[in-house]
């Protein structure tokens, strides 16, 4: 026996500061402890345990019993026994589930460690194999969807899933101890012993599979797109937008690879369709942003620098980009409207030097009877550029570019909107291309229609009358109703996924009553947000005004209020301001819930922190409600000018408040009341 003495070093420098001391000894030995393997697997699952028993007796005492696995020369896994005293010790080491390693013979090193670092090693052969279960499972929240084995270890189901879908693998027992192997995303790939769910994505929603290589780890589908040269990335705040920053030429055709979008709605001012599928471009050379939503089966671009920042306008050299922002034009439909939020604006695509044009198709994505929007040189706020009329001119016979007040010489309409001209409509399925063409620090905006489309078109009925329709998602009848009529719609499908007007209609299991007084009223459907809407009418159609007596028809308009919910508040919109029920002759009414001014629910028409409406004798601005002509009974609001919520007032979400207007005493002796509903 060989026993060698080691003397630690910083204990010998430490010796000169502390005085004599025997210095401490570290006993180190070269012979290790006697060992007997009494049983060893022979074979094991990746991700299984191999077991093992080992007697091990020394003259000296035991420190440790290590089981160390080896792929070739590495080793993989490791499990350690503390040991001390002479005896039998088992324990497991587990296979680790590696991807791309074949099946084949790992080396076990069983090694026994005395205290005084002598050492004892055992090599022991597994035969180790990854496991070939004849289906697998993929897990989805509570949702488990079995999969089948295609071939070697590719595993597939098949299903109808989101866009998005989530969720991550497992299998049954691979052996007796009842081991299962799960697989997760971890670090942006698929990863062993891992249950965080993998966030799959697929061109569409809809019916495809879900594969998982058990033996590469390779999961599917994961949406890859590529367009000159560039990979689209995932957009902020969305699982279907897609967008890589690119320098595009003119009259040069590119491919998004990764789809196919041979029936795809393609923004028609940036791209063209070839017909081998590829896009050409039609806008000047440059940098832009494309943006592809899978969702939509959109494309479209905007301007923008390299660092991907939309560009703004210069109005000395008409370079850079145009931005609408407004009502009545929305891409790819009327619901991408950007509203007045320049952050939302729609950039004009830059068809030559200084020259910009977007497209609407009337009633598609355009309203057929009603635009009302502006230019900006710039989508984050509502300045420094804004064309105003004395920016933009436009001579045409439908559409027209406001200057102002009629009072101060104008033309009656806010300076730089671009509306239509007095009773003026678009062609329904009218293709209208808007241009913009800048010289000489000043706009002028040409109008031009580019054939026709035909539009979808539903058979929708009320009562036995067909509705028209005014574009692909609004329809309109005249109906002569009396109190108490049933309402019968026909083509409607399920009626439970429609919002109708409550005020108006009384919904129960038997059907629909209509609740306003006997007259002529007009319904309108939209069949994109399936709601079903009334306004009292005249006999030929035009909207109802209220008579001296109190009768016909009083109009909303405001901030506070709206229908079906309060995502859709009827603001300050002359010509679309909503007409109250007359539930008796001269008696108005409007009911619903209190609720938040975003995120609402249908039903919530009153905001319960805010309230600024007032009531017309029309449908727009003229006689109004006014202190001389107008009463207020309520303690919940006042009235110093529009009506509003009463000093220290709030109303209570979710219940249930009704705002009357009796007027039966005549339009200039009105009574209003505000309460909580009975």
């Amino acid at each position: 026996m060989k026993i060698l003495k080691y003397i630690a070093l910083p204990l010998m420098a430490m010796a000169t500061l502390v005085g004599c001391q025997d210095d401490p000894e570290i006993r180190i030995t070269d012979q290790g402890p006697q060992m007997t393997v009494n049983a060893v697997d022979s074979k094991a699952y990746f991700g299984a345990n191999i077991h093992f028993e080992v007697a091990m007796t020394d003259s000296r005492p035991l420190s440790t019993l290590k089981a160390q696995l080896f792929f070739d020369e590495e080793m993989v896994n490791e499990t350690v026994i503390r040991t001390k005293t002479d005896g039998t010790y088992s324990g497991t080491v587990q296979v680790p589930f590696a991807k791309d390693i074949p099946n084949g013979t790992a080396k076990l090193l069983l090694v026994g460690q005395n205290i005084e670092f002598g050492l004892t090693t055992i090599e022991q052969q597994v035969a180790v194999e990854r496991p070939q279960p004849e289906k697998i499972y993929l897990v989805m929240g509570e949702e488990e969807l079995e999969m089948t084995r295609e071939e070697g270890y590719l595993y597939s189901v098949t299903s109808s899933f989101s866009q998005k879908p989530k969720g991550y693998f497992r299998t049954d027992a691979l052996d007796a101890e009842g081991t299962i192997a799960t697989f997760g995303w971890q670090n942006g790939a698929v990863a062993w012993d891992n249950t965080n769910d993998i966030p799959f994505s697929n061109a569409v929603a809809g019916e495809y599979a879900i594969t998982f290589d058990m033996h590469s780890f390779i999961a599917s589908p994961f949406l890859k797109l590529m367009f000159a040269g560039a990979e689209l990335s995932l957009m902020a705040n969305t699982d279907s937008q897609y967008a890589a920053v690119v320098a595009m030429e003119q009259d040069k055709s590119y491919v998004l690879e990764g789809l196919d979008i041979s029936s795809w709605n393609i923004d028609s001012d940036w791209f063209a369709l070839e017909a081998d599928g590829s896009l050409k471009s039609k806008v000047i050379n440059g940098t832009y942003r494309v943006i592809v939503d899978t969702s939509a089966e959109y494309i479209t671009a905007m301007t923008c620098d390299a660092a991907g920042n939309a560009a703004k306008f210069d109005t000395a050299t008409g370079k850079g980009a145009l931005y609408l922002v407004g009502e009545g034009l929305g891409k790819p439909g009327l619901a991408g409207a950007p509203g007045w939020t320049p952050e939302k604006g729609l950039s004009l695509a830059p068809v030559a030097e200084g020259v910009y044009q977007i497209t609407g198709v009337a009633g598609l994505n355009m309203k057929a009877d009603g635009i009302n929007f502006k230019f900006f040189g710039q989508n984050d706020g509502w300045g420094p550029v804004e064309l105003k009329g004395d920016m933009l001119s436009c001579s045409h016979d439908l559409v027209l570019v406001g200057t102002g007040s009629a009072d101060a010489g104008g033309n009656g309409v806010d300076s730089g909107n671009i509306q239509l001209q007095a009773d003026k409509t678009f062609e329904p399925g009218g293709v209208y291309t808007f241009t913009v063409t800048w010289t000489g620090g000043a706009g002028v905006l040409t109008v031009s229609q580019n054939g026709t489309v035909e539009l979808p078109k539903e058979d929708l009925k009320i009562n036995g009358t067909t509705l028209e329709q005014a574009d692909a998602a609004n329809y309109s009848g005249i109906l002569t109703l009396k109190q108490g009529d049933a309402i019968t719609p026909a083509g409607f499908g399920d009626l439970s996924a429609w919002w109708v007007d409550t005020n108006y209609v009384a919904v129960a299991a038997s059907g629909l009553t209509f609740k306003p007084v006997d007259g002529t009223y007009k319904v309108m459907v939209n069949t994109d947000a399936k709601t079903v809407l009334f306004k009292r009418v005249n006999a030929d159609g035009t909207d109802a005004t209220l008579a001296d007596d109190g009768t016909g028809a009083i109009w909303l308009m405001g901030w506070g209020v709206g229908a079906p919910s309060l995502d859709n508040q009827f603001g300050w919109n002359p010509g679309a301001a909503y007409c109250m029920p007359e539930i008796e002759p001269g008696k108005y009414v409007f009911a619903g819930l209190a609720g938040p001014e975003k995120g609402s629910k249908v039903g919530q028409y009153f905001r319960y922190d805010y309230l600024s409406f007032k009531y017309f004798y029309q449908n727009g601005w003229g006689g109004e409600m006014s202190a001389d002509n107008t009463t207020l009974n309520s303690e919940l609001v006042a009235m110093p000018g529009n009506v509003e919520l009463a000093s220290g007032v709030q109303l209570e979400e979710n219940k249930a408040y009704v705002l009357v207007i009796d007027a039966s005493a005549g339009k200039d002796n009105v009574v209003m009341s505000f309460a909580v509903a009975e």
